[in-house]
């Protein structure tokens, strides 16, 4: 944003946005649905709620290394905040040894052709080092 608007101000530039993004986008996809939530995110992340205050550890209920390696990640590949959001919800889970969120959704994106959203997990695995245990847990669960 080249000025800073009020909340309010914003909030009717995204509604026009997303009038747009409802009326140009196919109704089902993918795109759609996360430029939708990209836009809706947006609200909180520049004009976020008291209780809501972003920091830089967005990720606090990840394990100590994963987290620091999805935090040395985001500063390097620079995700949108959707993703970034996703990401750090299903690695909590990850670190709580619950891998099947994450892992699942994965091979949706890529089960889906949603190739765009697919890079962005696999470059995440590849960073944080857990590509070869999705690889492992996808030929035990769908070979």
């Amino acid at each position: 944003m080249g000025i800073k608007l009020n909340k309010k101000a914003y909030k009717e530039l995204i509604k026009e946005d997303m009038e747009k993004v409802e009326k140009y986008f196919p109704e089902h996809s993918l795109e759609k649905k996360h430029i939708q939530e990209v836009l809706r995110s947006s609200i909180e992340c520049y004009y976020p709620s008291e209780s809501k205050k972003q920091t830089t550890d967005e990720a606090t209920a990840i394990l100590p290394d994963v987290r620091r390696m999805f935090l040395g990640w985001v500063n390097e590949f620079e995700p949108d905040v959707v993703s970034r959001s996703v990401l750090a919800s299903l690695l909590a889970e990850y670190s709580n040894g619950n891998k099947e969120p994450l892992f699942k959704k994965f091979k949706h994106l890529t089960d889906r052709e949603f190739y765009t959203l697919a890079d962005i997990f696999k470059e995440c695995f590849k960073y944080i080092g857990i590509n070869d245990e999705y690889l492992k847990w996808l030929g035990q669960n769908y070979a």
